[in-house]
């Protein structure tokens, strides 16, 4: 299966294909009455400055993300009816997508796993960390939203999606420290001196009983830090160490 991974910019162009296909395939996974939400909540997640969205299109249509999606386009997962004499054209196939949040400061339990244990005992850091590095103030990107369509699943394509927001994260340069002052500074003087100091985070919250979804973000190097309950929900929140993920 060919396929494109792009973010939706924050444009014109990049709103109308979110309420026009995305906002469609978001609430296929949600299951959800597309009442729910209106238009002017899905512009709101778009354009909101801390979130970014990443789409695996299908290949023939990925053009649709970069041209304006016609608002009279028929698209078969809308619960807006077109006009029987509306123009036609191909729905743009969006097979996977994932939304990445952050930068935000780390949760305290994060914090206090990843400076309990060793990150170099991660399966997929470089073999150059050699020391367990003292983590200050670091900041976390939050996986959400994140599905793929049943037709589309065993095909690496989520696993594609999750290696991008790694990048993603790199691309936005050095975290600043400065974002929470909950932990001791001297920390932070040490580990830098040391040339040890782990700051960028992704992290992903799963149900205990989506053992897919799991498997997925082991895979990816991810490693489970807590268990939370939402709720009748249970959830394993994993971590992955950005600065420590072999290129």
């Amino acid at each position: 299966m060919n396929y494109a991974i792009k973010p939706i910019p924050k444009t014109e162009v990049g709103v109308a294909f979110y309420l026009n296909y995305y906002k469609p395939f978001r609430l296929r996974a949600l299951e959800t009455d597309p009442s729910v939400f209106d238009d002017d909540k899905w512009t709101s997640r778009i354009l909101s400055p801390t979130a970014t969205t990443m789409v695996a299109v299908a290949e023939a249509d990925s053009e649709a993300t970069d041209g304006a999606a016609s608002t009279d386009e028929k698209n078969p997962n809308s619960s807006h009816d077109n006009d029987s004499d509306s123009k036609s054209s191909k729905w743009p196939a969006i097979l996977s997508a994932k939304t990445l949040v952050g930068p935000l400061p780390a949760p305290p339990e994060l914090v206090s796993f990843i400076n309990n244990n060793k990150v170099i005992d991660h399966p997929m850091a470089n073999e150059r960390d050699c020391e367990s590095p003292l983590v200050t103030e670091p900041l976390v990107w939050g996986l959400h939203g994140v599905w793929t369509v049943p037709e589309a699943r065993r095909r690496g394509i989520a696993t594609h999606l999750l290696r991008e927001m790694v990048r993603l994260v790199r691309s936005q340069g050095q975290a600043a420290t400065s974002a929470s002052s909950e932990y001791p500074k001297e920390e932070g003087t040490q580990a830098a001196a040391a040339g040890r100091r782990v700051s960028r985070f992704l992290v992903a919250g799963v149900e205990k009983n989506n053992t897919s979804a799991l498997a997925l973000y082991t895979k990816s190097g991810y490693v489970p830090f807590s268990e939370v309950k939402e709720g009748e929900r249970d959830y394993t929140c994993l971590y992955l160490p950005v600065e420590h993920m072999a290129s």
